[in-house]
Order: C-alpha cells, then structure tokens, then sequence
C-alpha cells in the first residue's frame, strides 16, 4: 500500500517545510573562486550600481506645451476659445519645431512640436468657421439686454 504525496511519513533528517537543507559536510565540493583585485562580491551576484544620473532633461517643453495647446483648441473651439489657443500653438510649435533644430542640441520630439503646431491650426480654422456661422447666422448677441 502507498500513502498519498501529502501524507510521507515525517524524516527527522529533513528541514522544516520552507527551509533550505543544509550543505553538506566538506563544502559540497565547490567553493566561489576568489575576487581579482581585492573586490568582494555583492550580494545576489548583481554587478555593483552604476554613476548617477544627469540632472539635465532633453524633451522638448515648447513641442509638448504646442500639443497640448493645439488638443485644447480642437476642443474648445466650440466655446470660440480656439481663437486663442490655436495660435498660441501655432506659434509654440514653430519654436519648438526650431529648438528641435538647432545644431548640436540634444533636444528631440520635432514631431510633437510640428503635431501641435497642426492641431493648433486646426483649432483655429473650426473656431473662425464657427464663428462666421454664428455672425452670418445672426445668433450672435451684440446688444444683450434683458427687456
């Protein structure tokens, strides 16, 4: 008759469940070479860390600040408020898009600059059609009174 896997009998030569067993007499026969140059070793075997990191940052600010002004313009250029922010990006997206050009910068993201000086644009032309609608339409209130 066989006992279930679970169920072996207990071995008081065996470590606790969870616990490693321990070497055996000797040394097991193999031992770490030692380190060259007077190096101990770190733990885990992980190679020793690194030089810090530089402070500086290479993105872009004037290309995602022209993104995120030209996403705002496509948006709100319902509320006419793409007049204003559409050539704000534009104009932000033309500077990032020359910041990104310069010679020996390390400054990226031309694209992200070029994307919002686009959306920007299109901000601004769904705002100044809108805008021609509503005024040819006569929707819009010049003189607001309330009587």
């Amino acid at each position: 008759m066989t006992t279930p896997p679970g169920d072996q009998p207990y071995d008081p030569n065996q470590p606790p469940p969870g616990q490693v067993p321990p070497p055996p007499p000797g040394g097991g026969g193999y031992t770490t070479p030692p380190q060259p140059g007077g190096y101990e070793q770190q733990p885990g075997g992980y190679p020793p860390p690194g030089p810090p990191a530089q402070g500086g940052s290479n993105a872009n600010v004037l290309g995602i600040t022209a993104l995120v002004l030209g996403i705002l313009s496509i948006i709100l250029s319902f509320c006419c408020v793409g007049l204003v922010l559409g050539p704000a990006a534009i104009v932000t997206g033309f500077l990032g898009m020359r910041k990104a050009d310069e010679p020996g910068g390390q400054v990226g993201g031309r694209g992200i600059a070029m994307a919002g000086l686009i959306c920007g644009a299109v901000g601004l032309i769904i705002s100044l059609i809108l805008t021609i609608i509503a005024v040819t339409a006569g929707n819009w209130n010049w003189n607001y009174s309330t009587s």
